[in-house]
């Protein structure tokens, strides 16, 4: 009798123990994928905002070249 006692306890302790391991492990689990999604997320948002830059200067010399009439000197020369 107080043998199947023991050890159904320390069944249950065993298993808690399991249960906390195991959803400890997914919240870490989970805690890295967001942290990977985020940082993916960023370096996405980074490379489009460097794309973006990367079209807008190129849109501002071709509109200084046609502004100048000759082209990349010239529009380069209307600045200063």
């Amino acid at each position: 009798m107080k043998r199947r006692e023991r050890r159904e306890r320390r069944q249950r302790r065993e298993r808690r123990e399991r249960r906390k391991r195991r959803e400890r492990r997914k919240r870490r689990q989970r805690r890295e994928r967001r942290k990977r999604r985020e940082e993916r997320e960023e370096r996405e948002e980074e490379e489009e905002r460097e794309d973006e830059e990367e079209r807008e200067e190129r849109e501002e010399e071709e509109e200084r070249g046609e502004r100048g009439g000759r082209g990349e000197r010239g529009g380069r020369g209307e600045r200063g």
